[in-house]
């Protein structure tokens, strides 16, 4: 039986637990916050970069950062997990597997992929969708000289408080050839076009500059970092890096932008090999 201590220590948590969910909705109720964030799978060769040692840097700056919507890139099954863990009070996820195609939340295959989360206080999940980078769009495959297969996860989402609808697209394109990266970058816009009635977010690693010929096309829409304003997106967990690869894309071309490169290492020298990017938009 319950005694009057722990009966009021559970209550004392319980409204700790409500007054947290309700600050964090709350924090950006005048904004939208969007991060793209390449976190480096768990593999082996990391060594003191692995991402058992990343792992509790990487949560501290999420809830600093507090960012209603996240698009991670070569997150693994076990990374997914001990995110919600830490996380899931604040968040829900959508993502499949690149390689088998499984959901994220219900595989146990140690696999790679690209995950959305989401801020569930502040959004509701209406849709979503993950389709191949290829010409067979529906499972893993490659047809256009990729080493890997390659996919692009999509969410649609519906603001609680405004109604107002978003699409993002999270994806992370071929580190060799040229042409599966323009033929991944018609394909999407493509895509972009299913979702035309709603405010459109693309992100992720495109492997490439946006003013390089493969994707040419985004420079259609509104894109951060603009050219010249960072040194790089990418540091392989060095410093001595100039390549700026990781961009967020839009098509709402008029809004009220704020955008910003995460370099601090929250306590290790290196989030990942990528810096995580985020842009903060007023909203309509």
């Amino acid at each position: 039986m319950e005694t009057k201590l722990q009966h009021g220590l559970r209550v004392l948590k319980e409204l700790f637990l409500l007054i947290k969910r309700e600050k964090w909705v709350c924090n950006q109720t005048n904004t939208i916050s969007i991060m793209s964030f390449n976190l480096r799978g768990d593999k082996r060769e990391d060594l003191d970069n692995g991402w058992l040692k990343r792992r509790e840097s990487v949560i501290k700056m999420i809830k600093q950062k507090q960012p209603d919507i996240i698009c991670c890139q070569e997150i693994w099954t076990n990374m997914v997990k001990y995110m919600l863990q830490k996380i899931g009070c604040n968040y829900k996820c959508y993502g499949r597997d690149t390689f088998f195609g499984t959901r994220f939340n219900i595989s146990c295959l140690v696999t790679m992929g690209n995950c959305i989360f989401y801020n569930k206080h502040k959004f509701e999940l209406v849709d979503n969708e993950t389709f191949w980078l290829s010409d067979k769009t529906n499972y893993p495959n490659c047809t256009w000289g990729h080493t890997e297969p390659r996919n692009c996860t999509v969410v649609k989402l519906r603001d609680k408080i405004t109604g107002k609808l978003y699409t993002i697209f999270n994806t992370h394109f071929d580190h060799t050839s040229e042409d599966a990266r323009t033929k991944s970058t018609e394909l999407i816009i493509k895509r972009m076009s299913i979702y035309k009635d709603t405010e459109i977010y693309v992100m992720g690693d495109f492997n490439a500059s946006i003013t390089k010929n493969t994707l040419v096309r985004f420079n259609e829409f509104l894109y951060f970092p603009k050219p010249n304003t960072v040194k790089t997106t990418f540091n392989g967990f060095s410093a001595n890096k100039n390549k700026v690869i990781d961009y967020i894309i839009t098509n709402n071309m008029k809004g009220k932008y704020k955008f910003k490169l995460i370099e601090d290492g929250y306590g290790v020298p290196y989030l990942s090999d990528h810096y995580p990017i985020i842009i903060y938009k007023d909203q309509d």
